[in-house]
């Protein structure tokens, strides 16, 4: 979904991140934690590309910590004035022109998606083409330094949204912008693109009055293949979105998408809020697909009737209902606002004999009799039937909405899933590419561990996924920081320790430093220790995926699969990257991340898509990673007990009835499915996430019980 209209709240969903991650599992009643695209900007790291200066060393570093970049290619940044699910937008000047525009980048820079950019590219190419008064036009597209961008125009006024904020607009005021509106809508659909995200808050009203549309993010260009859109995806703002958006059914999403927009924006001008109104996502969907919108009139008797029949012919459920085209909506607009007859509204069969009796009441009179005695004779013939067959349409029915219910909520966990997963590696990987630049240009100097401890402690700390780091090379050397957090008492205590491994100097021996909270002041110690960081999994796996014919592999991350970690026995999975050699220096170097599998199970314990449902992530081989909500394993320590066993030993009918109907292969998408168990029916979906070279599994399953229940108490 698009977030733009969300509000913004003091706490970042990054920081929600390191909190979930930091208190472990929530009381069982509590709501799980969702994160949005919006967290994508906020995890950007604080170490991003500083300076290597040797004779300054760390404080210097620290000062360029704190320097805000206001440059980026031609333009000068000069604020933020928007972020949604695909990008950010700043106000900026461009310096060889010299005037005002707005630069939108994709977020996630050189770690974006291949699909992200694809839909990137959509938009930019979108808006391009479109040269009209009505629609905000762009000015440049490119790409620097990795992040692709593309500048427009900018409009230095306030939203749809914001200039009718919750309170009706007059009905004349509200045709003629979307009179405007519609125009825009028209020319676009002319050239070959269908909006599919129209909202109050992307049309903007410039210094003249003029609405502007903007954000093609979800854009369709008419003449190319919609290979972004996945059947059952469930895109734009469910407040205005008709309904065969709502049920996932891409294909019949159109012109008539935009003009179901068109209708609820005129609906929310008319009224104060938009057609469909409910506590949950869940539920307004399920009013998009089910429910006809309360007339406008009802709201607010002071809309004529002629502008009430034109917003809800837009809001028709069956396309070939609406109008057949933007065109047409403006034609029909333009008449009311002219004070000519609409055509939306004929005078119907029922008006027409409602007359005639007003010009022969006797006559009427008769026939009503012989209509009423007629009609009283067919009700009671029919009425047992009626009543049978109406439990039998209601029971149909049902379990169709039931159908189509599972495959939104399956849809829509496995996306937030997926979107957490992807927030919660991102900063791994973008970190680990920061730490290998600093240790391969010098900055880091595993010879020298109090600088560099007090270098990285911080990045452990803002980044708990990070449990441990390591800095290793060819020649047995390794600098380990590992940081162990505990809670008493709702205070947390963060007991760090480093290892410095020699083995080309000291052999067997290793040196420890431990020091506690934010004091560095470390105990130091020496032990024997049979330790090899060349034999690790990480270090070997870094190595094999290293350079051929000495190509530069800094961007190379190998994440291995899962396994124990050596000092704390902990089960978890490790990113590494190899460092080329310097000139003139034959060691090879290694950089390595831990990240806990307990850390993954901080989110899917806390999950769930209906009171019973289930989010698991497994391997390959369907081994658990990430473990669902239970009552009784509630505790990391429980937790490891369970880890990577196969789904089918978990011990519960439904996980070993659901690997009869899933396959984990390397070659399979997503899928949806329903499967029997212990006479009850379930519903499971699948979908690989891939985190660089391995594959692991989003798997959500939920009883079909828990959709009737959902719907008896709607």
């Amino acid at each position: 979904m698009n977030d733009a209209e969300q509000p913004k709240t003091d706490e970042t969903k990054s920081d929600a991140i390191g909190r979930t991650l930091r208190s472990g599992p929530a009381h069982e009643h509590e709501p799980p934690q969702v994160l949005g695209e919006e967290a994508l900007a906020q995890t950007t790291p604080a170490m991003s590309t500083p300076p290597a200066d040797p004779k300054t060393g760390a404080e210097t570093l620290a000062d360029d910590e704190r320097e805000r970049i206001h440059y980026f290619g031609d333009y000068e940044l000069l604020e933020e004035v928007a972020r949604g699910g695909m990008g950010v937008i700043y106000k900026a000047q461009q310096t060889r022109l010299k005037r005002i525009v707005a630069v939108k980048m994709i977020l996630g820079g050189r770690l974006a998606s291949e699909q992200d950019v694809k839909r990137f590219l959509v938009e930019a190419e979108a808006a391009a083409n479109l040269d009209h008064p009505g629609i905000v036009p762009v000015y440049e597209f490119g790409e620097h330094s990795g992040t692709h961008y593309f500048s427009m125009a900018f409009v230095d006024g306030p939203s749809l949204a914001e200039r009718a904020g919750e309170n009706a607009l007059p009905p004349t005021e509200a045709a003629e912008v979307i009179t405007k509106v519609a125009e825009a809508v028209a020319y676009a659909h002319r050239r070959g693109v269908v909006h599919r995200d129209l909202k109050p808050a992307n049309v903007l009203i410039d210094h003249d009055g003029q609405p502007r549309i903007t954000d093609f993010g979800l854009a369709k260009l008419t003449d190319a293949d919609d290979e972004l859109t996945q059947a059952g995806t469930i895109m734009g703002s469910v407040f205005y979105m008709p309904p065969e958006q709502a049920a996932g059914k891409t294909s019949l999403i159109g012109p008539a998408a935009d003009i179901y927009a068109l209708g609820a924006i005129l609906y929310k001008l008319l009224t104060g809020h938009p057609p469909f109104q409910a506590p949950t996502v869940m539920e307004i969907l399920k009013q998009v697909v089910e429910q006809e919108p309360v007339p406008p009139r009802r709201v607010n008797p002071r809309i004529p009737r002629d502008l009430e029949t034109i917003c809800l012919k837009c809001l028709q459920k069956d396309i070939s209902r609406r109008f057949g085209s933007a065109n047409e909506l403006v034609e029909e607009l333009e008449r009311f606002e002219r004070g000519e007859p609409i055509r939306s509204r004929p005078i119907s069969r029922w008006e027409h004999v409602w007359r005639w009796c007003h010009r022969n009441p006797l006559p009427a009179t008769l026939a009503a009799g012989l209509c009423a005695a007629v009609l009283l004779g067919v009700i009671t013939a029919t009425t047992l039937l009626n009543r049978a067959r109406a439990e039998q349409r209601r029971f149909e029915q049902q379990q169709r909405t039931v159908e189509v219910l599972s495959e939104m909520v399956l849809s829509k966990t496995l996306d937030e899933t997926d979107e957490w997963l992807r927030l919660f590696f991102q900063p791994v990987e973008q970190e680990l590419l920061v730490a290998g630049d600093w240790t391969h240009g010098g900055v880091i100097n595993a010879e020298q561990p109090d600088q560099v401890n007090r270098l990285l402690i911080p990045l452990i700390e803002h980044y708990p996924q990070i449990s441990s780091l390591m800095i290793a090379d060819d020649r047995g050397r390794e600098h380990m920081l590992l940081c162990v957090t505990q809670q008493h008492d709702g205070t947390i205590d963060r007991h760090w320790t480093c290892r410095q491994t020699r083995r080309d100097q000291w052999q067997d021996q290793v040196t420890w430093l431990e020091w506690t909270n934010d004091q560095y002041n470390p105990e130091r110690r020496t032990e024997r220790l049979d330790y090899d960081p060349r034999v690790r999994p990480w270090f070997q796996a870094a190595i094999a995926n290293s350079a051929i014919g000495g190509e530069d592999t800094r961007d190379r991350i190998h994440w291995t699969e899962p396994y124990v970690f050596f000092t704390t026995k902990d089960l978890g999975i490790t990113a590494s990257t190899a460092l080329l050699s310097a000139e003139g220096d034959a060691v090879t170097t290694v950089v390595a991340f831990d990240v806990l599998l307990e850390d993954i199970t901080r989110f899917t314990s806390q999950k769930r898509p209906t009171p019973h449902g289930k989010v698991f992530v497994l391997t390959a081989d369907a081994k658990l990673v990430g473990l669902p909500s239970d009552r009784s394993v509630t505790t990391p320590e429980q937790w490891k007990g369970i880890f990577l066993k196969p789904l089918s030993e978990l011990g519960q009918p439904y996980a070993i009835d659901s690997t009869k109907a899933f396959s984990f292969g390397a070659e399979e998408g997503t899928q949806i499915h329903s499967f029997q168990t212990e006479g009850s029916t379930w519903w499971g979906a699948a979908k690989p996430f891939q985190l660089g070279d391995l594959t692991l599994w989003i798997l959500v399953l939920l009883p079909e019980s828990d959709l009737h229940d959902s719907l008896s108490e709607g």
